[in-house]
């Protein structure tokens, strides 16, 4: 994604910390020096005296961290930089002067070489002044072997949030400077994280290199937060095989999971599934279920907290990283523990069974008492067959139109009906010889088989036409066209209730409204109804659309010779068929 509503570094950050402050009144804003912080640290009675602070920060483009972690049990105090930039030691100072803590101050920072050199030097400047302070470097990424006399670190990734929320927790509690210390120092140490991308994040305001891109088909592991490169680019592959490729590296007999952490089945796990900033909601949870079945099935792990969300982006980077923590006694309660930060997601109990629960509603029997309406078996179950046989050879026709005026579904939606129609014939699963209990039976199947709009709407003509037929059959429990015509109309009239669509809306009510109008006054005359529906969807082809996908479509598609309504020409079919059988 290279375009961006905020084309430029200039003010984003301040904006963003602003907006944050706004949706959240128990934090403040030094917007000159970049610092938010907890608006309760404000005054003589503040809680600097009586607690210790947790100070953290960096580049910004990571959000929520570090601002969105500022709140009651997480940090106290964050201090932003530029996109992608570390703040300076200055600033950093500042907000180390501004909020000293008897208690003392524990600051945490990721693995890059900016933050550690900036919170570095503001921690000396701080311990020189006589401030109580200790800094702790978090680095989590496993994307780069360790070797041997290598002075490369691990990078910091989303597993420095776990460190916020649990250091967090316990100075909310009361603990010791050097005890935060140790519980964050504990976190940071038994944390791994591999991530995986399909394309490099846009930072506003900067050009983008082609030849710095992902390539269409490609994905790239281990690909830094800042766009830097990862350890290794390959095909796109279907997520069980992504997934199985970073659990691999994270607990595979491998030099890349070994060097670091290793993890046993019966160590106590937290599942973080992080989203870098551009992936869909839909895929996380996808993401999120791939992991976990792997887990179980390859590993035997059963993750004994859960956290997906995002937590450490990369602005708009479409991926995600997997972090596992190995946690311990102490841990799980202060992981647990309640936060006010505004972009922490809370962690989740899985269940102890690593498969979903998965129930079947049994619902009781809600199928209306209906009468006999009696009908020639053969008659009926011809008109079906028909119909399917009919919607089977247009299919092709309406797809294409479908396909150019809206979202192309239209005839693959119809022929599942049919198709699913046709199976239930075949299985006498519709009584054909009470067409109130076979239209029943039918509006049913159309409601399984049938998605979209069209399937909604046939759904709830077909409903109404079944009370319709209850409410107008005779006595003698015959069919006449009369009782059917009547019916038609009246299940016409329930639909209008559900949609504004009427004729010259260039949708199938352009057939089926002058349809029914003309049975409704001749209920034998199907052959005179089929023509007046002819005419209707004929009158769809240079209609500009007024309902529907069709609708968003510029309008001169339907100039020149034009193109019928899908919709409407489905129906055409369905109308065609049935008149072929009954109206000869």
């Amino acid at each position: 994604m290279s375009k961006s509503f905020v084309d430029n570094t200039s003010d984003v950050v301040v904006r963003s910390l602003r907006g944050i402050v706004r949706v959240t009144p128990s934090l403040a804003l030094d917007a000159t020096e970049k610092i938010i912080f907890r608006r309760d640290l404000l005054g003589p009675a503040g809680i600097a005296s009586t607690k210790v602070l947790l100070l953290s920060g960096g580049g910004s483009g990571h959000e929520p961290a570090h601002a969105g972690f500022v709140g009651e049990g997480m940090l106290d105090v964050a201090v932003a930089g530029n996109v992608f930039a570390s703040p300076s030691a200055s600033q950093i100072f500042k907000a180390l002067k501004a909020f000293p803590s008897e208690q003392g101050t524990l600051i945490i920072t990721k693995n890059y070489t900016g933050d550690a050199l900036s919170f570095g030097l503001a921690t000396e400047k701080a311990k020189a002044a006589g401030l109580k302070c200790k800094l702790l470097i978090v680095g989590d990424d496993i994307a780069i072997p360790r070797k041997p006399g290598s002075t490369v670190g691990r990078r910091g990734r989303a597993g420095v949030a776990l460190v916020h929320k649990i250091a967090g927790a316990a100075a909310a509690e009361g603990a010791s400077l050097e005890d935060v210390y140790s519980v964050a120092e504990s976190v940071a140490q038994n944390l791994a994280t591999i991530g995986v991308s399909l394309q490099r994040c846009h930072v506003p305001g900067r050009a983008i290199d082609p030849e710095d891109e992902i390539g269409a088909v490609e994905l790239e592991y281990g690909m830094g937060i800042h766009n830097e490169p990862g350890a290794q680019r390959a095909i796109i592959k279907p997520l069980d095989e992504v997934v199985k490729q970073l659990l691999m590296w994270l607990l595979g007999e491998n030099e890349r999971a070994q060097s670091f952490l290793q993890f046993a089945k019966t160590d106590e796990i937290a599942l973080t599934i992080n989203n870098l900033g551009g992936l869909s909601v839909l895929e996380l949870h996808a993401i999120l279920d791939e992991t976990m079945a792997q887990l179980s099935s390859d590993y035997g792990i059963t993750p004994k907290r859960l956290i997906r969300g995002t937590l450490v982006s990369s602005i708009n980077g479409v991926g995600f990283s997997i972090t596992l923590l190995k946690l311990n006694d102490r841990m799980i309660p202060l992981l647990d523990r309640v936060t006010d930060a505004p972009g922490w997601v809370p962690a989740t109990r899985p269940s102890e069974t690593t498969e979903p629960t998965d129930i079947q509603l049994c619902l009781p029997e809600a199928t209306p008492k209906l009468s006999s309406l009696k009908v020639d078996s053969a008659v009926f179950e011809a008109v079906l067959k028909e119909i399917t046989k009919s919607i089977t050879a247009d299919e092709p026709a309406i797809t294409h139109f479908d396909t150019i005026a809206g979202d192309g579904d239209c005839g693959r939606t119809l022929l599942a009906g049919a198709n699913a129609i046709a199976i239930a014939v075949e299985r006498g699963e519709i009584d054909t010889s009470n067409l109130l209990v076979g239209v029943h039976a039918i509006s049913n199947i159309v409601e399984a088989s049938m998605g979209g709009t069209s399937g909604a709407i046939y759904g709830i003509y077909l409903n109404s036409l079944v009370s319709s037929l209850n409410r107008t059959r005779d006595r003698t429990g015959d069919t006449t066209p009369v009782i059917i015509a009547a019916a038609g109309a009246q299940a016409l009239d329930e639909l209008f209730k559900y949609t504004q669509a009427r004729e010259g809306s260039r949708t199938m009510m352009d057939v089926l409204i002058p349809f029914i109008r003309v049975i409704s006054s001749n209920p034998r005359g199907l052959q005179e109804a089929l023509e007046a529906a002819k005419q209707g969807m004929e009158s769809t082809k240079k209609m500009v659309a007024s309902f529907g996908r069709a609708s968003y479509v510029d309008a001169g598609i339907f100039q020149e010779g034009g193109i019928p309504d899908a919709g409407a020409l489905g129906l055409l079919s369905i109308c065609s068929a049935l008149v072929r059988v009954i109206g000869a």
